[in-house]
C-alpha cells in the first residue's frame, strides 16, 4: 500500500494557472519515500494498471479496479486505501457506486457483476446473467436499478435489492455492448453503446427500444447521459470523437426508421476533434456545464457543454499512456484520473466551477495530513495494518465538516478490534 505523489507543475494543462493542474497521484503499488516524505514510485515494481475508478458521492470515497483483479478503497480525506476488496476470478473492466453510496457495483471478464456493501466491504450479491465478459454497468438515479452489458450482447436490468433473477433481459445489439447509461432523471431510459457502432435508446423495464442512432466508425466505447438534460448524449470511440447527441432533434418518424433498421440512423450531432487515439472515456459534471473525456493519447479534453454549440475548454497531458478512466467529484473540485500506467490522478478543477462553499484540496493539505498521520502513528516501531487503517481514519474523521461515510466507521471499528484480515497491504 502506498501513495505517489508527483509534484505539481510536472503535468499541467496548457490552459494558465487557474487550469487542471495537478495536486497528487496515487498508486496502489509499493512506493519509496523521499528525505522530505514525499513518495515517488518504485522503478522496481511493476505497477497494475487501472481500469477503473468511481467515487462516493460525498467525495469522502474512491474506488479503484486495478489489474490485479482487486478493488482498492481509498480514503481521500487521508489519501490511505481503507480496504481491498477481493472475489473477481478475472479482470475487473468497471466499477461504480450507487447514487445513494449504499453499494458499489462491479464487473469482469469472470463473467459476474458483484454487489457490495458500502457499509462493511462485504459482497452482498453475485449476478450471473450473461454468459461471457461484462463489459458495462450502470446505475438509476434512484439507485433502485442496475444494468449490466457484455460480450454477449445481452442487456440485463436488475433490482438492487434483489439480485436473484433480472428484472428484463434481451437482446440488444449485433455485437458486444460496451458501454451503459442511465437517465438521472427517468429510471426507465437506458442507454447503450456497441462494437457495431450504434447506439440504442430502450426502455429499461421492458426492453422495448425507442430509437437507434449511428455516426460513429468502428467500436464505440462509451456513452453518457447529461445529468441535467436526458435529451443530451454523449458518446465516444476508436474513430477518436467525442459525439453530442440532441433526441429533441429526432423527429417521430426519423425513430421509427431508426428502429427498423439494425444499422441505426444517423441524425444530425455535434463532433468535437481533438483527441489523436481512441477514446475510453466520458463523463458529464453534476450540472450538465462540463463533459470530460479521456484517451489512448493520455490526454484529457474538457469540453463546454451545448446542444447548440459545444466546445474545447480545456486539455492536459495527464498520464503516460492510457486514459482509461475519469470521474469528477460531485463538489465540483477534483478530477480523478485513471490509467494503465498504474497511476490515479486527483487534478485541480478551476475555481469558477467549483460547488459554492466547497474546498478544495491543496498539495500542503496534504502535506499537513501526511505530518499528522506521524505524529499519531506507531511511535514504538514500524506501524502495523491495523495501526495504519485506524491512523488513516482519525485524520479523516478530523478533518471531516459534516457526516462520516459508513466505510470510515467500519474501518474505526476493525482498527479497535484488531481485524487485519480485511485489510489487505
Amino acid at each position: 500500500m502506498g501513495n505517489t505523489l508527483l509534484p505539481c507543475g510536472k503535468q499541467k494543462s496548457e490552459n494558465g494557472p487557474d487550469a487542471f493542474n495537478l495536486i497528487l497521484s496515487l498508486s496502489a503499488d509499493e512506493t519509496l519515500d523521499d528525505q522530505e516524505g514525499i513518495a515517488y514510485r518504485n522503478n522496481s515494481v511493476n505497477p497494475h494498471p487501472v481500469w477503473s475508478v468511481a467515487v462516493t458521492s460525498d467525495g469522502q470515497q474512491l474506488a479503484a479496479a486495478c489489474a490485479d483483479n482487486r478493488i482498492h478503497l481509498w480514503c481521500l480525506l487521508s489519501f490511505e486505501i481503507v480496504i481491498s476488496l477481493a472475489g473477481h476470478g478475472d479482470v475487473i473492466w468497471q466499477v461504480a457506486y450507487s447514487p445513494n453510496d449504499e453499494f458499489l457495483l462491479s464487473c469482469s471478464a469472470d463473467g459476474t457483476c458483484r454487489l457490495w456493501e458500502v457499509a462493511t466491504g462485504y459482497p452482498v450479491a453475485i449476478t450471473r446473467g450473461h454468459s461471457n465478459w461484462v463489459w458495462a454497468i450502470t446505475w438509476s438515479g434512484d439507485s433502485r436499478y442496475f444494468a449490466t452489458g457484455g460480450t454477449d450482447s445481452r442487456i440485463c436490468v436488475w433490482e438492487s435489492t434483489n439480485t436473484g433473477m433480472p428484472i428484463a433481459s434481451w437482446l440488444a445489439h449485433v455485437k458486444s455492448i460496451s458501454s451503459l447509461g442511465f437517465s438521472d432523471r427517468d429510471a426507465s431510459r437506458l442507454v447503450s453503446v456497441s462494437n457495431d457502432s450504434t447506439i440504442a435508446v430502450w426502455d429499461a423495464l421492458t426492453g422495448h427500444l425507442r430509437c437507434r442512432l449511428a455516426g460513429h466508425v468502428g467500436n464505440i466505447t462509451c456513452v453518457e447521459v447529461c445529468p441535467m438534460n436526458d435529451n443530451l448524449i454523449a458518446t465516444a470511440g476508436e474513430d477518436c470523437s467525442v459525439r453530442l447527441w440532441s433526441l429533441r432533434d429526432l423527429a417521430v418518424d426519423e425513430a421509427y426508421a431508426s428502429r427498423t433498421s439494425d444499422k441505426g440512423y444517423n441524425m444530425r450531432h455535434h463532433i468535437l476533434k481533438g483527441h489523436t487515439e481512441a477514446v475510453h472515456c466520458l463523463q458529464f459534471t453534476n450540472d450538465g456545464r462540463l463533459l470530460a473525456s479521456g484517451a489512448s493519447d493520455a490526454t484529457v479534453r474538457i469540453w463546454h457543454v451545448s446542444a447548440k454549440l459545444p466546445s474545447l475548454a480545456y486539455k492536459f497531458n495527464a498520464h503516460e499512456s492510457w486514459v482509461r478512466s475519469l470521474c469528477w467529484k460531485q463538489d465540483r473540485t477534483m478530477l480523478i484520473t485513471g490509467s494503465t500506467d498504474g497511476l490515479i490522478g486527483l487534478w485541480n478543477v478551476p475555481t469558477e466551477y467549483h460547488v459554492p462553499g466547497s474546498r478544495p484540496l491543496a498539495l500542503n493539505t496534504y502535506k499537513a495530513m501526511q505530518e499528522e498521520a506521524k505524529v499519531k502513528g506507531n511511535s514504538t516501531g514500524p506501524p502495523t495494518l491495523r495501526d495504519r487503517a485506524r491512523n488513516s481514519v482519525l485524520i479523516a474523521v478530523d478533518r471531516a465538516r459534516e457526516g462520516f461515510s459508513f466505510l470510515i466507521r467500519k474501518a474505526i471499528e476493525m482498527g479497535q478490534g484488531g481485524n487485519d484480515s480485511a485489510i489487505e497491504k
